[in-house]
């Protein structure tokens, strides 16, 4: 394929970085050259120095020829009207822009700014309502960084390994002898800078993040097996109220009616539109850095703290505040991820990295025509749905012949209303669901298995 990418910055050079396979061939387009120099001697992608929205450059960076487009730039309106142009003059199959000004995603301006026939973006991705999305997920389960829905019966959990977990330094071949009433799938174990699919003789280690599947029923069993008792929170505390905090405050206040919210906001006019905006969150004027305003927002009765401010610093040192004032968990919103592993050292529970989150918007939207992505992971694993269509490759193979050790595993497989966990012995039929880890390596074989309608093998 052939993707044309708008915008160098952390989002375009990172979902660069993703997309980048002998498959791809992949154009940046940005006007600042240092940016481009530096990342086109890093990865194999052709820069392009020029405006992003002119037709001219567009035309020079191959948008006749692109397969897709994608608009990151740091500007809403240029990602907006240079998905017009190529949509006018170059008729590229899918385009996707990110938005970030909350003005243009709110009702009932949305729904009708992006119908196809007002505005030519296929796919709309806002990082702000991503974030918001993820982190009200998380609140609903102690202890977890993702909580995906899958089918309608399973959930994808992330939590991070502890010092107490009871299965720290066991080979994971025990663990269904340890717990024989769980039906749990380890997906995926990131380690320091590495990410793998974990084999029967591997074990997890404190600070790992592991990513598994869970039947729905079984969360509460689940999760007390790797050490975290109860699941329900009730106080939340959020810091930051700008267009990251007010959407978080909004999805917190539809879906987690049970939840009682605080917000603590610096800027007094951000504190008063919140205070508007919101229907029963209790907003507070002042810094999350005040130990003071803490202990008066009743920190020590907080489940979790939630820093979402615009400055990386402070949401580590408002979440480290935090604890030291009784907050029982703490969150930090990051855009920059290389001391991540240093702040979680420090106490910090869990770090929500803003960009990956995005990017993993984004590739949802570009494979979505073959597989539905669930996750991506930093170290280039994918958690993916694959549907089975009566053309599929794949029709006919057992699922063991599809398994690569260390590289591709059918986690599920659903067939009508039946549902098979790590289902080696059962022969793919049409219409059947399959849940797939894959490396980025493979991650093509896996498309051309499971489509024929896109691909030919």
């Amino acid at each position: 394929m052939r993707i044309l990418i708008l915008g160098a910055g952390r989002v375009g050079s990172t979902l660069a970085a993703h997309l980048i396979s002998p498959e791809n061939h992949i154009t940046l387009v940005d006007k600042d050259e240092v940016q481009l120099n530096r990342i086109g001697n890093t990865l194999d992608v052709q820069p392009i120095l020029g405006n992003a929205s002119h037709p001219d450059v567009l035309e020079k960076a191959g948008a006749a020829q692109a397969d897709i487009f994608i608009a990151v730039t740091d500007v809403d309106e240029i990602n907006m009207i240079a998905c017009e142009i190529v949509h006018a003059l170059f008729d590229i199959d899918l385009k996707i822009a990110r938005i970030r000004q909350q003005s243009y995603l709110l009702d009932p301006y949305r729904a009708t700014l992006f119908q196809p026939q007002n505005l030519s973006i296929d796919f709309v991705i806002s990082p702000e309502a991503e974030v918001a999305r993820a982190m009200s997920r998380s609140i609903q389960i102690q202890g977890t960084a993702t909580v995906i829905d899958v089918f309608d019966t399973l959930k994808l959990l992330s939590i991070r390994c502890l010092n107490f977990f009871p299965l720290v330094n066991t080979p994971l071949r025990l663990f269904p002898g340890l717990y024989p009433s769980l039906d749990i799938v380890l997906l995926a174990i990131q380690r320091s800078d590495q990410t793998f699919i974990p084999g029967a003789n591997d074990t997890l280690i404190p600070d790992d993040w592991i990513h598994f599947l869970v039947p729905q029923h079984q969360i509460s069993e689940a999760m007390a097996a790797f050490g975290y008792g109860d699941l329900v929170r009730r106080n939340v505390m959020l810091a930051g109220c700008g267009n990251i905090g007010l959407a978080l405050a909004r999805e917190i206040e539809k879906s987690l009616p049970d939840v009682q919210l605080k917000i603590i906001e610096k800027n007094v006019k951000s504190a008063e539109l919140a205070s508007r905006s919101l229907k029963r969150s209790e907003v507070l004027n002042g810094s999350a850095l005040s130990a003071d305003l803490l202990k008066e927002a009743n920190s020590a009765e907080c489940d979790t703290f939630i820093s979402v401010t615009d400055d990386d610093n402070t949401n580590v040192l408002a979440a480290l505040l935090a604890k030291d004032c009784g907050a029982k968990r703490a969150v930090s919103l990051l855009n920059e991820t290389q001391n991540a592993k240093f702040f979680l050292s420090l106490g910090v529970d869990a770090i929500i990295n803003q960009n990956s989150i995005t990017v993993s918007a984004v590739l949802k939207a570009i494979h979505q025509h073959r597989v539905h992505s669930l996750h991506t992971l930093e170290g280039g694993l994918e958690i993916i749905e694959a549907p089975i269509e009566e053309t599929s490759n794949i029709l006919g193979m057992l699922v063991e012949d599809v398994t690569i050790s260390g590289q591709v595993l059918v986690a599920a497989l659903q067939r009508g209303e039946a549902l098979h966990i790590l289902p080696q012995k059962l022969m793919i039929s049409a219409h059947d669901r399959l849940i797939f880890v894959t490396t980025k390596s493979t991650l093509h074989k896996v498309e051309k298995l499971v489509s024929s309608r896109f691909y030919d093998v």
